[in-house]
């Protein structure tokens, strides 16, 4: 049976169709309804414009290239014919041709080196040009403009050293930029030279590992902070890590040995309760499950609508079901 619906794309698309079946074009978005599309984003034509044009449709003169969509009540234009030729009057919504482009360039390029021979002024006019007639244009134009003489006009003009550096050597340079870098503003007058830091190096060689290792030492004995501390000091992380612990256990919520003994007394007296049915000899018989009675109160049930079911004949669920077919969506 056919659908009324049939998606896929657009290469899979079948010669033969269903006449009253729509074919939807997952990737180029088209609409067939049987052999027939309904989609046309372009359409071309000739003369004057189409007198019943749709809408949603670009129409494109075949002979100028302009292009104009009906919106319902008037023609809009979208990008004008082509221009064969550039003007002073050209602006944004020309569209020219390449010929007419290519001969504004040129006119314009010969307008500028006009009777230079050689040039790329000569070039301009040609169709094709070759490496080497551009490569000697280039040459003829970039030839002698920065020669010796030029260059040595800026001689002496540029300074290697300038402000206070002028005069030092780069040694001394150096050494002062290092300073900078290693002495603070601020520094003691006996630590504000790299001679003095390094004396007083040269005089302490072990001070840096004894106190290496006296902190070593700190941290075997007390352990150091966790990254994620808020405490300050190991003996308040410790408190707070104890604190914590204790808090994890949850003892206050432990039971005492007065209600464990309470407890048990309540269980010895519901072990001992016992009771009856007074129509216990009844119940004795009852051999249902439980499963039995469920199923039985769950059918149990009436429609308001049972004259109308009662109308349902033989062979409607059949035509039901197709009729689910025919709308269910097909593939091609």
């Amino acid at each position: 049976m056919a659908k009324l619906v049939y998606k896929g794309n657009r290469e899979n698309l079948p010669a033969t169709r269903e006449v009253n079946s729509f074919y939807l074009c997952e990737n180029t978005k088209e609409l067939f309804f049987g052999p027939n599309l309904y989609t046309e984003a372009i359409r071309f034509y000739t003369g004057e414009k189409p007198t019943a044009p749709a809408q949603g449709v670009l129409y494109i003169h075949e002979t100028t290239g302009a292009g104009d969509v009906w919106n319902g009540s008037a023609w809009v234009n979208v990008f004008k014919a082509y221009a064969t030729t550039i003007d002073s009057n050209a602006d944004h919504t020309t569209v020219p041709t390449t010929k007419a482009a290519k001969d504004y360039v040129d006119q314009k390029v010969a307008d500028v080196v006009a009777g230079e021979v050689g040039t790329l002024g000569a070039l301009a006019s040609k169709d094709k040009v070759s490496e080497d007639e551009l490569v000697d244009a280039l040459k003829t134009k970039i030839n002698g403009k920065a020669d010796q003489t030029a260059l040595d006009t800026t001689d002496g003009k540029v300074d290697t050293l300038i402000g206070t550096d002028t005069g030092k050597s780069a040694r001394t340079i150096a050494n002062e930029e290092l300073a900078k870098q290693l002495i603070p503003e601020n520094a003691k007058e006996s630590m504000d030279t790299l001679a003095e830091l390094a004396a007083w190096i040269q005089a302490h060689p072990d001070d840096v590992t004894a106190i290496n290792k006296a902190i070593s030492d700190l941290e075997t004995l007390v352990g150091t902070l966790p990254e994620d501390a808020t405490a300050t000091s190991v003996v308040a992380y410790v408190k707070e890590y104890a604190d914590g612990a204790i808090a994890a256990l949850e003892i206050g919520d432990y039971a005492k040995a007065a209600d464990l003994t309470a407890l048990a007394a309540r269980v010895t007296a519901l072990e001992a309760d016992t009771h009856t049915h007074s129509n216990k000899a009844l119940l004795d018989t009852y051999t249902q499950t439980e499963a039995n009675l469920e199923d039985a109160v769950q059918k149990k049930h009436d429609h308001a609508n049972a004259e109308e079911l009662a109308k349902i004949a033989d062979g409607d669920k059949a035509k039901w079901d197709a009729v689910v077919e025919a709308l269910t969506v097909g593939t091609f």
